[in-house]
């Protein structure tokens, strides 16, 4: 299944140049805890719903736990999870501060088998896989 972009265009005055971007086309309703433990369950998974929320959840709470403590989070056959921050930059090393340079923190997935790439590379979006399209909410 493609992934859908729609194209937009920066218009803020502070940019100068009114290029245009793309920019995802999310389809549907965002899957909760919920849904996607449902979708697991019907699946063909030999556990029920009541089974695979709380797993879940549970992974969930302990990941964010071991994220948090600067651990990459690997889970087999799926892929590893990681911390990436975007800093603004100091003249100096000593310059530099946590609470003044950076400036946002990102979880990031790896795909297994993807060689290094994060999902967020061209490498991924590549044969196609990558669509413009038009779709309206509802």
């Amino acid at each position: 299944m493609p992934v859908f972009i729609q194209t937009y265009q920066d218009n803020r005055k502070t940019i100068g140049t009114h290029k245009f971007y793309g920019k995802v086309i999310e389809m549907g309703e965002t899957l909760d805890l919920e849904a996607m433990a449902t979708h697991i369950a019907n699946h063909g998974s030999i556990w029920s719903i009541d089974i695979v929320r709380p797993v879940l959840m549970k992974m969930k709470d302990c990941m964010l736990e071991m994220l948090m403590d600067s651990k990459q989070v690997k889970l087999n056959g799926i892929g590893t999870f990681r911390i990436n921050l975007t800093s603004t930059g100091a003249e100096t090393e000593d310059k530099f501060s946590a609470a003044d340079n950076v400036v946002g923190a990102h979880i990031r997935f790896r795909p297994e088998g993807c060689k290094g790439k994060d999902i967020t590379s061209k490498t991924l979006l590549a044969n196609n896989s990558v669509q413009k399209g038009k779709y309206k909410k509802a």
